[in-house]
């Protein structure tokens, strides 16, 4: 191989020596070219950046106005009955509860023959017309029992019929007829007088209706008030 000249090796030098400092003189060059950009942006980014801004406050406006719109329907809907009912011109063409009367058997009433006294509450009631007329219409019951005279927690029992359970309870007796329920004591009354309060609730217009009484049972001695000893001859 012939050796390179001295001539030769000298212009390499000098070219490679030049590529390295062109380099090292334009890579600042391209560094504040495109340092700029980065620091300051241009006016469409500006624009859109803008838009952007505008639309996420249009966004957060509809959906506080929809939030606000929607809390005023909920409170409606709940001011709105969930059961339909006839208006009051409609509600004239038929025969509607006015109010309760009690059948003249309701009383005290022995459930379990095997034991002494009444053991439960037998209330008989039909609904009236606005006459007072008796009339036969579907309806759930809430009954209660009161001792008046006792002291404190006086409530001797609550019971319970929806209308269905209502129904079947329809009786028809002595040239009266009228629903018969039967309430077994939940706590056993110390005085005869017994206050029944019953709460009808019509199964057409909704509306209910309460009506008391005072009725009697026969009591039981209680066991300590009974003897103990036989009596004396």
């Amino acid at each position: 191989m012939a050796a390179k000249s001295p001539h030769l090796i000298g212009h390499c030098f000098r070219v490679t020596a030049s590529s390295r400092l062109g380099v090292l003189y334009t890579t600042p060059i391209l560094l504040a070219l495109t340092l700029p950009g980065c620091t300051h942006p241009s006016a469409d980014n500006i624009r859109l950046r803008k838009l952007n801004q505008d639309l996420q406050a249009k966004i957060d406006n509809l959906t506080t106005q929809n939030d606000s719109k929607q809390r005023i329907i909920d409170g409606l809907m709940q001011r709105i009955p969930t059961i339909p009912t006839l208006p009051p011109k409609e509600l004239k063409n038929f025969w509607i509860p006015a109010g309760l009367k009690f059948g003249r058997f309701t009383g005290g009433v022995q459930i379990d023959a095997t034991k002494p006294g009444d053991d439960g509450l037998r209330v008989y009631i039909c609904p009236t017309d606005e006459f007072g007329t008796p009339i036969q219409v579907p309806g759930s019951f809430v009954v209660e029992a009161f001792d008046l005279a006792e002291k404190g927690d006086n409530r001797l029992g609550r019971w319970t019929w929806d209308s269905i359970a209502a129904k079947s309870q329809w009786r028809s007796f002595l040239l009266e007829f009228g629903y018969e329920l039967t309430c077994p004591w939940q706590k056993i009354p110390k005085r005869s007088d017994i206050t029944v309060r019953v709460t009808f609730t019509d199964e057409l217009t909704h509306t209910p209706i309460t009506a008391e009484e005072v009725a009697h049972a026969n009591i039981p001695p209680s066991p300590q008030s009974a003897p103990t000893t036989a009596p004396s001859r």
